[in-house]
């Protein structure tokens, strides 16, 4: 597929079409704790409309309003009058690429709906005769147990995740331990790839189908191509079944190796 870009140009706030007001260019927002435990790194998502599109000029206009909302999104990283890392809210703008690409079918380059394979596979994975509450798992119980044991280990895995947790982070965080020790953050931009393991991302709750620009909000939503092998984002399916989509970047070379150990279609307990 051919993209051609028409265009490129900084979006900035619109201040007056919004009702609102231009604020200090100085003002800034610090990073969070857990901002800083990371490194930076532009994520991109994908957003499909229906036809038929609002002219580009719409959009354009629609996120000139958005971005006087949501003046981060036009500002850029530096520091703040107290020397800490900040989201300057500088209404630099954000950047408004118009492209066009050679006559293709939407459904040529991605799959819109399941397919009648992946709708085979069942929801229950298994009879529910197994309710043995799991303790730490071995890889050969969560390949040879129903879909339920995993689902109770991630279930609990997450339960532990809770506010109290949170609360121990930002407390350690800011004690000032982080400087008197001299530690680092271990997260690291050069590592691309996590095999054996897998990074997840839950993108459950972000409101994409909520998105409008001012000519409707889209009916699909997909992420952008990430080069890190592992890194899986989960979104909510547009489907309106409440089934989820999970999108898995991998070697091509571990792709059947995944295909055995994700799902088995033959299989009446289909596992995850």
């Amino acid at each position: 597929m051919k993209i051609t870009v028409q265009s490129s140009k900084s979006i900035k706030p619109s201040y007056y079409s919004s009702g609102g007001s231009a604020l200090s260019a100085a003002a800034a927002i610090p990073l969070t704790v857990f901002d800083k435990v990371n490194y930076d790194l532009y994520i991109s998502g994908i957003n499909f409309f229906r036809p038929p599109s609002p002219p580009n000029a719409v959009l354009a206009a629609g996120l000139a309003r958005a971005l006087a909302e949501y003046r981060e999104w036009a500002g850029r990283l530096g520091f703040d009058a107290a020397g800490r890392r900040a989201i300057l809210l500088n209404d630099t703008g954000a950047r408004f690429v118009e492209a066009t690409a050679d006559a293709v079918s939407l459904d040529a380059v991605m799959p819109i709906k399941p397919s009648p394979a992946i709708l085979k596979l069942h929801p229950s994975g298994g009879d529910g005769a197994d309710n043995e509450l799991p303790r730490p798992a071995a890889a050969g119980d969560l390949v040879s147990k129903p879909l339920a044991f995993a689902a109770e280990l991630v279930s609990r895995a997450v339960a532990r995740v809770d506010e109290g947790y949170f609360r121990s982070f930002v407390d350690f965080a800011s004690s000032g331990a982080v400087e008197e020790e001299g530690l680092v953050p271990a997260a690291d931009a050069a590592e691309t790839v996590y095999s054996p393991d897998v990074e997840v991302d839950s993108l459950l709750h972000a409101p994409f189908c909520d998105m409008d620009f001012g000519g409707g909000p889209p009916f699909f939503f997909m992420p952008s191509y990430l080069p890190v092998e592992g890194s899986v984002f989960i979104v909510r399916s547009f489907a309106g079944d409440r089934s989820v989509d999970a999108y898995v970047p991998l070697f091509g070379r571990d792709m059947e190796t995944f295909n055995r150990c994700c799902y088995s279609l033959e299989m009446v307990d289909a596992r995850l």
